[in-house]
């Protein structure tokens, strides 16, 4: 009875506090954000944030190296900071721009 009790005040507590439908929203960002460079660029991209105190702080847009071989830094920021203005209609802290290349990727 003591356990139903503690889970059914967890679960009032989890919604009350909107942290699903906060996770949820950050879901749908994610999934926005590769969607807008993917329609808008051409190129496949994950996407990465972090609020503190409900201020975007660091934004971090990941490329695949053979995606972006021909582009510059100033390019790729570019991009990043489109994406995110239109995506979270704020500007962040930090901007990390990453490059990834596998080892099966051949110039």
């Amino acid at each position: 009875m003591y356990k139903l009790i503690a889970i059914l005040c967890l679960a009032g507590l989890l919604l009350s506090c909107d942290m699903i439908d906060d996770a949820k929203d950050m879901f749908e960002k994610h999934a926005l954000a590769q969607e807008y460079v993917k329609t808008k660029y051409g190129i496949e991209s994950q996407l990465g944030f972090n609020f503190k105190n409900g201020v975007l702080t660091d934004a971090t847009l990941v490329f695949n190296a053979k995606d972006v071989r021909g582009k510059t830094v100033s390019e790729l920021e570019a991009i990043t900071r489109d994406t995110v203005n239109e995506i979270f209609k704020s500007t962040p802290q930090n901007i990390v721009i990453q490059v990834v290349a596998s080892s099966t990727d051949q110039q």
